[in-house]
């Protein structure tokens, strides 16, 4: 995958065969965000189930809505027994897990309902970023004691994973990447820290006031901050963060769709707003070799030179 900042394009190749289509993903960084839903309470968690429906909290009024896949409505589908709902997070079976900031409570919502089955106390304070690692484990953000916990698949006992003595301070967005490494973005001390399987967090990035995190298919991973009002890149491997959006009111989570569309929830204007990628596939004659430039209007020229030289080769 390559970038180029002069044209805020980031463009991914695919080659299928020695004549065939060269596929092209397009994502323009500074690309037009669009309405996803609106008429929100100050929303903050996002989180997509199996079917691609959006599920969406609403910290003011104590409710979770839900967008179906391709509509932008948002309907009320849990109104009860919530404290200022922050973090969302869905298991392997499709039940719903909300974290409830005001009362450190985590409330699980079975699949297909709309009411709360079960409630437990997260042990850690005021609840906020929610994740599961892939052997179905939750992990659970508590805010204001900086302190990361733990619950086991099956469980409902939340016990101590990482405290305030590993980089953390106000913790609240959680993410894990593909190798099952835990990230978190740390508001108190405006870092992004790294649990390593079987270690104690560690400070990896430094970035202004991080809220919410997410991975996408590649391995990047994107930080919206609530208060600089910016959603940030830090490319897989790196560990610098790039301000690829700005101007937002209040930006707290974000999620990716199975389109890889990013989502992003505005508290200050009761919206979420997506910025979708653009794919295209382009007919090619092109060698294993081909080199792809970073611009669609670079791509056409390479594409119009090998013409030009078969056409050339084939008149002489």
């Amino acid at each position: 995958m390559l970038s180029n900042s002069s044209s805020a394009y980031v463009v991914a190749v695919k080659a299928l065969g020695i004549a065939g289509i060269l596929t092209l993903s397009i994502a323009p960084a500074s690309q037009a965000l669009t309405l996803a839903a609106s008429g929100l309470s100050d929303p903050y968690g996002l989180a997509f189930d199996s079917s691609g429906n959006l599920l969406i909290s609403n910290f003011s009024n104590n409710t979770i809505s839900e967008v179906a896949k391709g509509s932008t409505t948002a309907t009320t589908i849990i109104n009860g027994g919530l404290n200022d709902p922050e973090g969302l997070a869905f298991d392997s079976n499709g039940n719903l897990y909300i974290a409830n900031f005001s009362t450190g409570q985590i409330s699980e919502v079975n699949k297909g309902a709309n009411s709360i089955a079960t409630s437990f106390n997260s042990q850690g304070g005021e609840s906020s970023g929610l994740a599961f690692d892939s052997n179905g484990n939750l992990y659970i953000a508590n805010y204001n004691t900086s302190a990361i916990t733990e619950v086991n698949k099956g469980s409902t006992n939340a016990t101590a994973y990482l405290s305030s003595g590993s980089d953390l301070s106000n913790p609240q967005g959680l993410a894990f990447d593909s190798s099952g490494n835990l990230f978190i973005a740390n508001t108190g001390n405006n870092t992004i820290a790294e649990a390593t399987i079987g270690s104690v967090a560690t400070s990896v990035i430094s970035t202004s006031s991080p809220t919410g995190i997410a991975f996408d298919s590649n391995g990047d991973l994107f930080i919206s901050s609530a208060s600089s009002g910016t959603i940030s890149e830090v490319t897989k491997g790196s560990n610098t963060a790039t301000t690829i959006i700005s101007g937002l009111n209040t930006p707290q989570g974000i999620a990716f769709d199975s389109n890889g569309d990013l989502y992003i929830a505005i508290g200050g204007t009761g919206q979420v707003l997506e910025q979708s990628s653009v794919s295209a596939s382009v007919p090619f004659n092109f060698s294993p070799n081909l080199l792809c430039l970073s611009t669609v209007g670079s791509l056409w020229l390479i594409y119009q030179l090998r013409r030009r030289r078969k056409n050339s080769r084939t008149s002489s």
